[in-house]
């Protein structure tokens, strides 16, 4: 099992004894990354999968001027959705001026007139690592000493040259 990490350039992956085997920027040391995929993997979706799903639910098919469509319209939402978080500061300003509502009305969030803190809430930070297997093909090398055919592993690379990776 490998490991896919979202660093502040882009993503690098690890395996089993955390050294590096490719990464999404710069130089690349060991194999390339897609983009596009690590995204998938940190989203949980594919923007192309979604954009096939939704043109045959409004019966386009697959139309590629509806799949840009829908493609340009989600990242657009995508971007104001991420302009909308809030941080703890925000959350605690507008907590706290809640304490001047009537107490009775607190009561679910503190039994106490103290200021309200994070503490009776649980903070679910956004994830950084995703465990990830790479795809790879068996092909022979040979045969052992026996007759035995002899099997190793290599990676599948994509048409761009970069890692398939699937989030496990």
């Amino acid at each position: 099992m490998h490991k896919l990490v979202k660093v502040n350039e882009g993503y690098v992956l690890l395996d089993e004894e955390s050294n590096e085997i490719g990464q999404t920027f710069g130089k690349f040391k060991g194999k390339k990354l897609s983009l596009k995929n690590c995204q998938a993997i940190e989203n949980d979706y594919d923007l192309d999968e979604l954009a096939v799903d939704s043109s045959k639910k409004v019966g386009y098919g697959y139309e590629p001027i509806a799949m840009e469509f829908f493609k340009r319209g989600f990242m657009s939402a995508m971007e104001l959705r991420e302009g909308k978080k809030y941080s703890e500061e925000d959350v605690l300003k507008e907590l706290n001026k809640l304490m001047a509502v009537p107490s009775s009305t607190l009561d679910t969030l503190t039994d106490d007139n103290d200021m309200v803190t994070m503490k009776w809430f649980n903070q679910s930070p956004q994830p950084k690592e995703w465990s990830v297997e790479v795809e790879t093909i068996q092909y022979g090398i040979g045969n052992d000493e026996n007759g035995r055919p002899v099997f190793d592993t290599r990676y599948v690379l994509d048409s761009d040259g970069c890692l398939i990776l699937k989030r496990i």
